[in-house]
């Protein structure tokens, strides 16, 4: 995995993926059809089992304020700053 260049963990809060992907469920299909508690928990899962794999990035970058165009860009200039570009 970091053999190919620069690889960065968004690390994301289950409570901000929720809310980011509550209101996406319809165009997800996994998601399709899951109420609020099923959806927790299914990120709540999701993030535990892909933990191993997520914490081998060179970096780890937190990405929960990614909610407007300030936060984007200010989040932005964090990653580069970050990955020294």
């Amino acid at each position: 995995m970091n053999h190919h260049g620069k690889t960065v963990f968004l690390n994301v809060h289950p409570d901000v993926l929720f809310h980011r992907l509550r209101v996406a469920k319809q165009q997800r299909p996994i998601l399709q059809g899951k109420e609020d508690e099923e959806l927790k928990e299914f990120i709540i899962q999701a993030l535990e089992k892909r933990a191993p794999f997520y914490s081998q990035a060179q970096y780890v970058f937190n990405a929960d304020e990614l909610e407007d165009r300030s936060q984007i860009e200010k989040s932005v200039q964090r990653l580069r700053d970050l990955l020294k570009l």
